[in-house]
């Protein structure tokens, strides 16, 4: 029996192809297969699509992706229906010579990525369209499912029967692991840690209450919930006094103690979420970049929201205040923030490496792109990332892209034009060089960076189009507005057509040549 999670095709293009990476990354977390897998997933994703738009001969017109489920096994599928790729074909089907063949020159930058992917899911396999009924080329990999982990509940008494009608009763809502000796208990759990403790308070050797204090001196486990487990109420103000979460009275029903240790579990994990959102909010506003509100001979205005605490959007911009840097790690939460800040530290240590003399965008994203391919950290993820250099004395901007959407210059005239400037993900493609382009922008013209989520943060295809013509309608639709006034209108836009919660983040910065363009107005940007 399978079922698909996710099933789309669109015409074959980079651009679209970035869309269907951002699709998938939105669709990974459903499967609950391990954060390291599911970024592999993602690079498989980018990899292959991106060799099948670059070298098939002749050039795949649609590609699609698939991700199915059956009793076992997760399998991630790429469609298309281009010629069929020999150097893939020879790579995925000789695994063997697989790293070997990746310094053959006739590779050039595809093979190290193909290689790779052999590595990471030797479960592949590769169907010319000439072996398929639908007459696409398919390439498949295949990963186990994992068991949800469920929260482990360590059960502490010295009646046998009173520890095995535990174990039954909570054995399909938890891992449960038993103990008849309270000595040999908290040796164990000392070193391997639980969710939750259930422990009789009348122990021959050691007593609940001696148990419970041993837990609380050891730092591993001081923070552990604890549920005392009695025969006699009148000891409850000695377990008090404690810090224990939760008290039952023997004979204990199983609806009684499941529900009290989910309220245990529930109050535990909300304690951690508020610790962490004041640590979390404390780092995020410590290191997030407030833009000035004039850069050199620009106007700005700038929005950042995060669809989860931290965020994966981040903002860079170089010391000099000539360089303005826009990432967005692949996915939110947690993970994101960690990854946003490592890429952001990896920025502001290379430009110090520069004594803060800011090196032009290509220059950047060259070293960006060795750092993910060589660097243990940058490498766990994927990030997209545009950049931007000011001269001081031109109305011109320098502009260098990684995979990132592309920028639009709007205008009465031409509403939201795209620029075109393109570049692969950093890392993905062995000694890469990014190609910078000029953009002139004139009076009365706005310059847009952005993350995805401006325009994609819909539920349906459908919903992401309207999204989409909507905020660019009211890009054009305010540039009679001073700047910071037609951005509050543009994301007030995009709230009435964004689902709730949001599902990535966003962040939107808008850039105008200064009217005056005075010596002044120089002066003050700096």
């Amino acid at each position: 029996m399978s079922a698909c999670l996710l099933e789309e095709t669109t015409e074959a293009n980079l651009e679209n192809i970035r869309k269907l990476r951002h699709t998938l990354a939105k669709t990974l977390p459903l499967t609950k297969l391990p954060a390291e897998t599911q970024n592999n997933i993602l690079l498989v994703c980018s990899e292959i699509t991106t060799n099948i738009i670059r070298h098939a001969d002749p050039p795949a017109t649609s590609i699609g992706i698939e991700l199915l489920k059956t009793d076992n096994h997760w399998y991630f599928s790429v469609y298309d229906n281009g010629g069929v790729f020999l150097d893939f074909a020879t790579i995925m089907s000789n695994k063997k010579d697989a790293i070997a063949i990746t310094h053959e020159s006739h590779l050039n930058e595809s093979g190290m990525g193909l290689a790779l992917i052999s590595t990471l899911f030797p479960e592949h396999h590769y169907e010319c369209r000439e072996q398929r009924k639908d007459n696409r080329n398919c390439f498949q990999i295949r990963c186990e499912l994992v068991e949800v982990n469920l929260p482990k509940v360590a059960a502490i008494d010295d009646d046998r029967t009173t520890v095995s009608i535990l174990e039954r009763y909570l054995q399909q809502e938890f891992q449960v692991q038993t103990y008849t000796d309270p000595i040999d208990a908290v040796k164990e759990i000392s070193r391997h840690p639980v969710d939750v403790v259930i422990s009789d308070m009348m122990m021959p050797g050691l007593n609940g209450l001696e148990v419970r204090k041993r837990f609380a001196a050891n730092p591993n486990t001081s923070n552990m919930p604890f549920i005392f487990l009695t025969g006699n109420e009148q000891t409850e103000a000695d377990a008090v006094d404690l810090g224990i979460d939760d008290f039952l009275v023997k004979p204990v029903k199983k609806d009684k103690i499941l529900a009290v240790i989910h309220r245990v579990l529930n109050r535990a994990k909300q304690i951690q979420s508020s610790l962490g959102d004041r640590l979390d909010n404390a780092i995020t506003k410590a290191l997030r970049v407030q833009l000035p509100s004039q850069l050199w001979r620009f106007n700005t205005a700038t929005y950042i929201q995060s669809a989860s605490s931290g965020g994966g959007d981040f903002i860079y911009n170089s010391p000099d205040k000539k360089l303005l840097l826009l990432g967005d790690i692949m996915g939110h939460g947690e993970q994101a923030k960690f990854f946003s800040h490592a890429y952001a530290g990896f920025i502001h240590g290379f430009i110090h490496a520069t004594h803060n003399v800011a090196p032009s965008p290509d220059e950047l994203l060259n070293a960006l792109s060795e750092a993910a391919e060589t660097n243990d950290v940058l490498q766990s993820t994927l990030v997209t990332c545009i950049c931007l250099a000011f001269n001081e004395y031109e109305d011109t901007l320098l502009c260098a892209s990684a995979a990132h959407p592309p920028p639009f210059i709007v205008s009465h005239e031409h509403g939201c034009k795209p620029i075109k400037v393109e570049g692969p993900l950093p890392g993905l493609i062995p000694d890469q060089h990014y190609e910078p382009v000029n953009i002139q922008l004139y009076p009365g013209e706005r310059l847009v960076i952005y993350t995805d989520g401006l325009l994609e943060s819909a539920n349906t295809p459908h919903g992401r189009k309207q999204l989409e013509e909507h905020v660019k309608n009211t890009l054009k639709n305010t540039l009679d507005l001073s700047i910071q006034r037609a951005l509050d209108k543009v994301i007030e836009t995009f709230y009435a057509y964004a689902a709730s919660p949001l599902p990535d983040d966003v962040t939107v910065i808008m850039l105008e040549l200064n009217k005056s363009n005075t010596k002044n107005n120089h002066n003050e940007s700096q």
